[in-house]
């Protein structure tokens, strides 16, 4: 009669889940694949059922998931039963078996299918989890069975990782770092997904497990002993343990198999058919999930198997050879095995059964009102592709961060008003009132602020969903920095800078110029101003003007990264020559800036030559860079730059690499190169495609003509041609010079100015030896390699300061951007 009565209470209970209006306990489960039973219970709303939110955490390996258990951020973990004996009795550690889920389903040692005997695996190396793991330990049993001794060298161990990450890496042939592949253990359901795959890709089964140790004590559920002393934990746990045995009864329901295969479809995110052979794994009678009959009661020969295969092979080597196994096994409180838990859970369970819901429409409901986007788990709606799944993860984890405070956002413009107005404006202003002596104060205030961007133990950094957004927080944060250093500490612009300004031309000034060839041959504005009646001089800091004039000038000054225009326009520009006396306001030497320059910058004549080359570098740069992206987006190396700790099975066929992509995985030089060659060219597609974007909108909008013409006044010249040279020097530079010539001539010299800056100051102030003559590149004494380091140092925080705050920044190796620079500036140097 109670159970009549406790079935619509429990109805009744999941409708006001869906509602809302319960608040379910949280337990944190670890567990290294999505079960038959765990699918069940989260698909079907056992867990619900039993009022609980079960966070389903896939770990990575054996030592992570035991640490965390073991840290308190996991409640219980799913394990091989090995790895308790392994943590009690060889560790010390106070992990406690609560039951057996299973007895090693579907155990094999797989290989790629090109080795099909044991014999191949000789000097080859077998991946692993641990190497002190059971299955380790299995795989050495059926090794030596077959032949082959680790003792012996003839093989070795390669720490991979869970069989996730070793799946993975059979069926590509190849881990994300190159290293081939070759064998493995594995066992359901990556058995059955393998099995499902064609025949060329599908990986070989050399030996099942259970040929030669059966049965097997495989799967437990374990937990941390200290944690049973809590009476809210133990609660806890016994709900848990009490939705888990009501799913794995349904699965020993045969008429269930329809509504369970539905489930496991559902929760791992695969075919009907696949789910179905996982299905037929999780029943087998002798060691699947039913093997104990729904109790979870621990296999006396299963887990006396595993003690004897990893005492053959020395994995108790600090336990005395008479020690007592029989009173070890002896399940009790504070014993490796402790069913008290397990026994409340299964009185719980009786007193308040619980059939499941096998429409899975109240469960997805409730899970999607209390996960929302930014849920723990996502099973249920599969990824297209990898890159999909990474980049859903990466913007749920902003949102997450930003909801806990541990990330703020990028706030435009406001992030640009301290490193490039603030100082426009200070150096606007009068310097002959004390304002002189504010200047390191303020460059300080601003570096502090921008250096706030950037992560630290005392604050958040500032990031975006946008992922280029992100990055380039950290490289605004960090570009600021050194460009306010620069107009502020290292150079005196209101001294000694000069731009090209136009002016209405003095009698002295006009010149005869009596063939429109003759004015078009320097370009198509310079001719243009010069027939308005225009003239160009160098222009000093217009302190005597208004402060409008000032401004423009400063603001001028700020956002002329490259100097073209200026006195100090770095010298791989096609520049004019600077003015010969200083503060003169003289003319500008308009046939001194030649078409092409040295380093192979060149600047166009005409605007139709500018407007075709700018058009034709954004669609090329597009077509590169839409390309690149989409061929990056097949190697997981691009996509994670290694293979992450968390990736559900329903992604592990998203693995799948090209042929072509899979012939190049099996040469790691080949394969190194490839990268680097993608690599290459997104940067200089994207490159050019944005900088001529930004060319072409500040010519065609703020020229005489443009709709924005407004608001950079009648005399200004930074909408003419010759203000915008090629982004990128001639690839002789790097034929002719190597390295040298790449980044000194090649390169697009956007941060030339502030690299070299501070070199510059030291040597006005004499610490350093001065150049040999004029813009000339500094190689006395010890000038050059100081000038080197500098350099590359600024360039190698730029990019860092750029990776740290870039979306899936707690995985990013943000060192290896300043020890590639400081590698490029080494190769330069010797």
């Amino acid at each position: 009669m109670r159970a009549q009565v406790t079935m619509p209470v429990r109805v009744l209970a999941m409708t006001c889940l869906v509602a809302g209006c319960l608040a379910l306990d949280t337990v944190q489960y670890g567990a290294f694949l999505p079960t038959a039973t765990y699918s069940v219970a989260n698909q079907l709303g056992f867990f619900e059922a039993f009022g609980l939110d079960v966070v389903y955490n896939l770990v990575p390996n054996s030592v992570s998931a035991f640490n965390s258990l073991l840290d308190g951020d996991y409640d219980i973990l799913t394990a091989t039963v090995d790895n308790a004996l392994n943590y009690r009795f060889n560790k010390a550690e106070n992990v406690t078996v609560l039951g057996q889920l299973d007895q090693g389903p579907d155990l094999v040692v797989a290989s790629i299918p090109s080795i099909t005997a044991f014999s191949q695996l000789k000097g080859k190396p077998i991946m692993v989890d641990s190497p002190t793991s059971g299955y380790a330990y299995l795989l050495q049993d059926v090794l030596s069975a077959n032949g082959l001794e680790l003792a012996n060298g003839d093989y070795y161990f390669m720490t991979v990782g869970g069989t996730a990450t070793r799946y993975a890496a059979l069926t590509s042939g190849a881990l994300a770092n190159g290293s081939a592949a070759y064998a493995t253990i594995l066992n359901y359901p990556f058995t059955v997904e393998g099995a499902a795959l064609a025949a060329a890709e599908a990986p070989t089964v050399l030996a099942r497990v259970s040929d030669l140790v059966a049965p097997i004590t495989s799967s437990a559920f374990t937990v941390s002993e200290t944690a049973l002393a809590s009476s809210a934990t133990a609660s806890l746990l016994t709900s848990f343990l009490a939705a888990m045995h009501g799913a794995n009864r349904f699965l020993l329901d045969s008429a269930n198999q329809d509504c369970s295969i539905a489930a496991i479809a559902a929760q791992v995110g695969i075919t009907s058919a696949v789910a179905a052979s996982e299905y037929s794994s999780a029943v087998n009678t002798v060691s699947g999930e039913i093997a104990s009959g729904g109790n979870f009661t621990v296999s006396h020969d299963g887990i006396t198997n595993d003690i004897d295969v990893r005492t053959k092979f020395g994995g108790f080597a600090g336990l005395a050879a008479d020690f007592d196994w029989s009173a070890a096994l002896q399940p009790g409180s504070g014993q490796l095995i402790d069913y008290a838990v397990r026994d409340a859970a299964i009185r719980l369970f009786n007193e308040q059964p619980y059939a499941g819901n096998c429409s899975q429409s109240a469960k997805v409901e409730a899970e999607d009102a209390r996960k929302g986007d930014g849920g723990a788990e996502d099973f249920h709606r599969p990824a297209a592709t990898l890159a999909d799944y990474q980049r859903e993860v990466l913007r749920r984890g902003f949102r997450d961060a930003l909801a806990l405070g541990q990330v703020r956002p990028l706030l435009l413009p406001w992030c640009i008003v301290p490193s490039f107005v603030l100082p426009a404006l200070y150096l606007a202003l009068p310097q002959q009132y004390g304002l002189q002596a504010a200047r390191i104060p303020l460059a300080v205030a601003i570096v502090a602020l921008n250096v706030s961007m950037l992560p630290s133990p005392w604050w958040p950094p500032v990031s975006s969903l946008n992922f280029a957004s992100a990055y380039g927080a950290g490289l605004l944060a960090a570009w600021g920095s050194l460009w306010t250093l620069t107009v502020l500490v290292w150079t005196n612009p209101q001294r000694d800078a000069e731009r090209v300004e136009r002016r209405p031309a003095l009698k002295l000034e006009r010149n005869d110029i009596n063939d429109i060839n003759d004015v078009m041959a320097l370009d198509a504005s310079i001719a243009q101003s010069l027939q308005d009646g225009s003239a160009y001089f160098w222009q000093s800091f217009p302190a005597d003007h208004s402060f409008l004039t000032r401004l423009d000038w400063t603001l001028d000054l700020v956002m002329a990264w490259r100097g073209t225009g200026w006195n100090w326009c770095i010298s791989q520009l096609p520049r004019f020559r600077p003015p010969r006396h200083a503060h003169s306001a003289e003319s500008v030497e308009l046939d001194s800036m030649a078409i092409r320059s040295a380093a192979g910058f060149r600047r166009h004549r005409s605007y139709a030559a500018f407007v075709s080359s700018r058009l034709l570098a954004v669609v090329a740069g597009y077509l590169v860079l839409d390309i690149a992206a989409v061929v990056m987006t097949l190697d997981p190396f691009f996509v994670f730059g290694s293979l992450p700790e968390h990736l559900a099975p329903d992604l592990l066929h998203l693995l799948q690499l090209p042929p072509v992509l899979a012939f190049v995985y099996r040469y790691p030089a080949l394969l190194s190169l490839y990268r680097a060659f993608l690599c290459l060219a997104g940067v200089v597609a994207g490159l050019y495609m944005y900088l001529s974007i930004s060319h072409l909108a500040l010519v065609l909008l703020l020229g005489r003509r443009g709709p924005l013409h407004w608001l950079t006044g009648s005399s200004t010249t930074r909408a003419e041609l010759w203000h915008y040279p090629s982004i990128f020097g001639s690839f002789n530079q790097l034929l002719d010079h190597g390295l040298a010539g790449f980044w000194g001539g090649f390169w697009h010299q956007t941060f030339r100015v502030a690299f070299v800056a501070p070199t510059a100051w030291l040597v006005r102030l004499a610490l350093l030896s001065p150049p040999r003559a004029r813009n000339a590149d500094i190689k006395t004494g010890s000038t050059h390699p100081v000038g080197l380091v500098i350099a590359f140092l600024q360039s190698g925080f730029l990019h860092a300061a750029g990776s740290s705050t870039s979306a899936g920044r707690a995985r990013s190796l943000w060192w290896q951007q300043p020890l590639f620079f400081a590698l490029a500036g080494a190769g330069i140097a010797v």
